[in-house]
């Protein structure tokens, strides 16, 4: 029996084996380079080793290039699968699955929410602040303010305003009538108008004094017969015969009485005022009285205790119980809106009226800015805790829609920013820098990791090829 033809094939297989698991080994090791004698040893360090850096960077081409590039990334972030996630866990950590939104649920604590409704409010009232000052926005501000205060004037009629706040006018016209301060307050207006300085004339004004002239001159014949009829009144006559009867026993004694009778002298006196009342103008008269009177000053005919006792009097008389009635009466009775009451009593004049209030409100926020801006920020940043805080329920329809919205916005982040972003980050370079901050032996173990079952059928296959080729040569021998 021939060993040799047995012991050949078996022995090239050996080598073919042995030569390809150190061919394997020597892509790798040695790690570093090897010297004898100050030389070189060559095939150190092993070729992987000594070609990191470009097989690093050859890598993270291949992975920018044809694996992780943007449509790639875009195609799974935007999958189906990737949404139902999305919604899924926006549901999930909001509540919004149960049929109320919580969005305190959001966030880790409180000291959070505080934080960003702080930096929200900063924001709001730092812009409006900057819109505040700029060109053109007066004019446009106290426009639109004026627009929304004549709506608001003209929405509904006084009547309808009146008995929908029922309870607050009624309380109101109560504090108006009761309160001690309104009759103080009214009463030292009133006096303010009776200063002792000033004429009647000055007090009423000429207008009006003109109109009581008129007024008098106008009703002379009912001034004429008023004065006849208390001339020939019972009380009137009786307490004027009893005068003259005193002046007569005064003059001359009981003796003269009784040549003299009372009650012929009061009718002879009551003939002559008749006849001068029809001769007369009476008219002229007191209107000429009355013009003297009106030229002096108030102090003159009413001293200081008496204007102030005038004064509270009209006051009182002014604010009294019966008042609340009437006035509720008169405003609940009022059809037009505010707007048209307003322009009715003021001859049209109240679009001017609104746009000076307009402007003194936008001049005063406008002025006090810098002191509105602690508290406008406080008063927001309040408001957005509370709309945090705040259970929001909904129903199915608007749950689906809010979940669509916020897909929408996770869409629309992804395709503008998201792929931007990464792409300015470089995925080749990121794999580049990741494998060359690898140890040696740990970029050995990955590779080993990804190829090691083909590496292993590497190494058999030269087994296998040296084990054939012994044959072959076998046979040609």
């Amino acid at each position: 029996m021939n060993y040799l033809n047995i012991a050949t094939p078996i022995v090239g297989a050996i080598i073919g084996y042995t030569t390809n698991w150190i061919a394997i080994k020597m892509l790798f090791k040695p790690y570093k380079e090897k010297r004898i004698f100050g030389l070189k040893v060559p095939f150190t360090p092993g070729l992987i080793a000594k070609e990191r850096e470009r097989i690093a960077m050859a890598m993270g081409e291949v992975v920018e290039q044809y694996l992780l590039t943007d449509e790639v990334i875009l195609g799974e972030l935007t999958s189906d699968t990737i949404g139902q996630t999305i919604v899924a866990f926006f549901e999930e950590e909001t509540h919004i699955k149960d049929g109320e939104l919580n969005l305190s649920l959001l966030f880790k604590n409180i000291d959070e929410i505080d934080q960003l409704s702080k930096t929200i409010s900063k924001l709001v009232v730092n812009q409006l602040f900057v819109y505040m000052n700029e060109d053109g926005l007066e004019k446009k501000a106290i426009s639109v303010l004026n627009q929304q205060i004549i709506n608001i004037l003209n929405e509904k009629s006084i009547k309808v305003i009146a008995m929908e706040n029922k309870e607050i006018l009624q309380v109101l016209l109560e504090q108006l009538v009761s309160a001690q301060r309104n009759v103080d307050i009214l009463a030292n207006e009133i006096e303010v108008l009776l200063e002792a300085e000033k004429t009647i004339e000055e007090l009423i004004g000429v207008q009006l004094l003109q109109q009581i002239k008129h007024l008098i001159t106008f009703n002379e014949p009912k001034i004429k017969e008023a004065i006849q009829q208390v001339m020939t009144s019972e009380n009137v006559s009786e307490k004027g015969k009893e005068i003259i009867t005193e002046i007569i026993n005064s003059k001359f004694g009981a003796l003269g009485a009784m040549f003299v009778n009372s009650n012929s002298i009061y009718e002879s006196i009551v003939t002559t005022i008749n006849e001068k009342l029809e001769t007369t103008e009476i008219s002229e008269v007191i209107n000429e009285y009355f013009s003297l009177a009106i030229q002096k000053p108030i102090g003159e005919i009413a001293p200081e205790q008496s204007r102030k006792e005038i004064a509270r009097s009209i006051a009182k008389s002014i604010l009294d119980k019966p008042l609340i009635d009437k006035l509720s009466e008169y405003i609940y009775n009022i059809d037009q809106t505010p707007l048209e009451f307003a322009n009715d009593i003021s001859s049209g004049c109240l679009e001017a009226s609104v746009n000076n209030f307009s402007e003194y409100i936008y001049n005063m926020f406008k002025n006090n800015m810098n002191e509105m801006k602690l508290p406008a920020e406080e008063w927001i940043s309040l408001l957005i805790q509370q709309i945090i805080g705040s259970k929001i329920f909904i129903t199915e329809e608007s749950k689906n829609k809010l979940s669509n919205k916020v897909l929408e916005l996770y869409y629309f982040i992804v395709k503008n920013y998201i792929i931007k972003l990464i792409g300015s980050v470089k995925i080749s370079t990121i794999v580049e820098k990741q494998i060359n901050s690898f140890e040696i032996d740990t970029f050995e173990e990955v590779i080993l990791t990804v190829a090691k079952k083909e590496l292993r059928a590497i190494t058999l296959l030269g087994g296998l090829l040296g084990f054939i080729m012994s044959i072959i040569l076998l046979m040609i021998k």
